[in-house]
C-alpha cells in the first residue's frame, strides 16, 4: 500500500510539473513580426493565440478564444478591428482600434475585457 502511495504522488508530481512547463511556454512564446497576437490574461500573460490572415476578411474568434481575449499585440503593418459577435458584427468597440504596431495591455475591468467573438485584419482605414 505504501509503494501504491508513493507511486501516485510521483505521479501527481510529474503530471503537476508537465502542465506547468506548458503554461510557461505559453506565456513565453513571442508575439512576431505580421502576428496580431491576442492573449487570455491583462499584460500579455497566460496563453496566447496569433492570427496572421486572412487580411480583408472576417475572421471568428474559435473556443476557447472567443470571449476570452484581456490584452492584445498588433504586430503586423495593417489596422485591426475587433467585433463583439461573430461575423464583424455587433457593437464594433470603438476604444479598441489597434493600429500597425500597437498594443493593449489590459483590458480587465473594462467593458473590452472577454468581450470579443470576431476580428478583422484590414489594409486601409479601420472600418467602423
Amino acid at each position: 500500500m505504501r509503494k501504491l502511495k508513493l507511486g501516485f504522488l510521483t505521479l501527481v508530481i510529474v503530471v503537476g510539473l508537465i502542465v506547468l512547463d506548458q503554461q510557461s511556454a505559453h506565456a513565453s512564446l513571442p508575439c512576431n513580426t505580421g502576428q496580431v497576437c491576442t492573449y487570455w490574461d491583462t499584460y500579455y500573460g497566460g496563453s496566447m493565440y496569433y492570427y496572421t490572415t486572412p487580411v480583408g476578411y472576417c475572421i471568428n474568434i474559435g473556443e476557447p478564444w472567443d470571449n476570452d481575449i484581456s490584452s492584445i499585440k498588433n504586430r503586423t503593418a495593417f489596422n485591426v478591428t475587433f467585433w463583439t459577435a461573430g461575423g464583424c458584427t455587433g457593437n464594433l468597440l470603438l476604444t479598441l482600434k489597434i493600429g500597425p504596431g500597437s498594443s493593449a495591455s489590459d483590458l480587465g475591468g473594462t467593458l473590452q475585457n472577454d468581450a470579443f467573438s470576431s476580428l478583422r485584419i484590414a489594409d486601409g482605414p479601420i472600418l467602423t
